[in-house]
């Protein structure tokens, strides 16, 4: 922050409220860009809090089921995230991304809420051949996709000395949800 005598924020509120709605909506976007780029002690580490409340699905043996399990602090979710979920994954092969909405942010002072729509797409390589679009005078080589989740993400946040970080995660709606456990 600049110095008080040149911080306007402390003399307009509403544009503190602004800049803070607009350092979460990044917060958010560089948590599913460093999720998606497989850097994903980037995200547990830049847009976590340390006492992080993080509901993800259920595994139960390596399958994932329609419970919800709620991971109590950032290694907790390190831990998850790099020894269960992604277990047998290549360093640099992920195939999957998230097309997420503006999250919708909520200011209060120094915590805030914000609801995000997501879809989680993944890419299922294959050895045959593509299909093809054709769309005016161009061909496409056309990629096989999956939604494997419609999401809305409500995320309660905090304002920490290095910036906002993520306390509380929680899916609120799933779309499409995994198929149960026998």
């Amino acid at each position: 922050r600049p110095p008080p005598e040149h911080d306007v924020t402390d003399r307009d509120p509403e544009l503190q409220r602004l800049l803070d709605i607009e350092a979460i909506r990044t917060l958010v976007v560089r948590f599913v860009q460093l999720g998606d780029q497989n850097d994903h002690h980037g995200w547990i580490d830049e847009c976590l809090h340390d006492d992080v409340e993080w509901a993800v699905r259920h595994i139960d043996d390596a399958r994932v089921t329609a419970g919800v399990d709620v991971l109590h602090g950032k290694e907790a979710v390190r831990e998850v995230v790099t020894t269960v979920g992604y277990r047998g994954i290549e360093p640099g092969l992920w195939h999957g991304s998230h097309i997420v909405s503006p999250p919708v942010v909520t200011v209060d002072g120094d915590t805030a809420h914000a609801v995000t729509d997501a879809v989680w797409l993944w890419h299922v390589p294959s050895d045959g051949p593509r299909g093809e679009l054709t769309v005016g005078a161009l061909t496409y080589d056309v990629p096989d996709y999956r939604i494997i989740s419609v999401v809305q993400w409500r995320d309660e946040l905090v304002r920490t000395p290095a910036g906002w970080r993520i306390k509380v995660h929680r899916p609120a709606r799933l779309g499409t949800a995994p198929r149960r456990s026998p």
